[in-house]
């Protein structure tokens, strides 16, 4: 289902660590999709950084993950520290989790990230949810065996012709 996912990377206990004389910058990147949003560097974080900040993302009926990288900010080119992928429907289905989450950097543990997560439908109209129920009225009488975009461009036709 479609909605808004809200997340707030919290803290990471991060083991792998890419600056050798100095503390890292780190910052998390979540991408769903083509979006992809960055969190607040935390300043000389190092290997425990925290964040306060609160991002969120669009999600469409059909995306299920959301990749996390945690990036020590760096010149001249920013380093991936680890990586983690976040069960979109586990989010949707819990609505609201928080949650330690195990990083990799290849083959090898990097950490673990905490974030708290939450989802949000999107708002249906009386009009937007008459046409579901015609929808699925279709499905039930015999119109089956059709893909998913079959059923969203009916929906569309029916939402103009309002």
């Amino acid at each position: 289902m479609p909605g808004t996912l809200f997340i707030k990377p919290v803290e990471a206990n991060l083991v792998r660590d890419t600056a050798t004389l100095r503390k890292m910058d780190p910052y998390c990147r979540f991408s769903i999709g083509n979006q992809m949003i960055n969190s607040e560097v935390c300043k000389t974080g190092g290997t425990h950084p925290h964040w306060k900040q609160s991002l969120d993302m669009h999600l469409n009926i059909d995306q299920s993950k959301c990749l996390v990288e945690v990036i020590d900010e760096d010149l001249p080119k920013d380093d991936q520290i680890g990586s983690c992928e976040i069960d979109l429907n586990e989010v949707r289905k819990e609505g609201q989790l928080k949650k330690w989450y195990p990083s990799q950097h290849g083959n090898k543990k990097a950490g673990e990230i905490l974030l708290e997560l939450s989802f949000q439908n999107e708002a249906i109209n009386p009009a937007d949810e008459k046409i579901e129920e015609e929808i699925e009225e279709m499905r039930m009488e015999g119109e089956g065996g059709h893909s998913p975009a079959y059923w969203e461009n009916r929906k569309y036709e029916k939402r103009t012709l309002l």
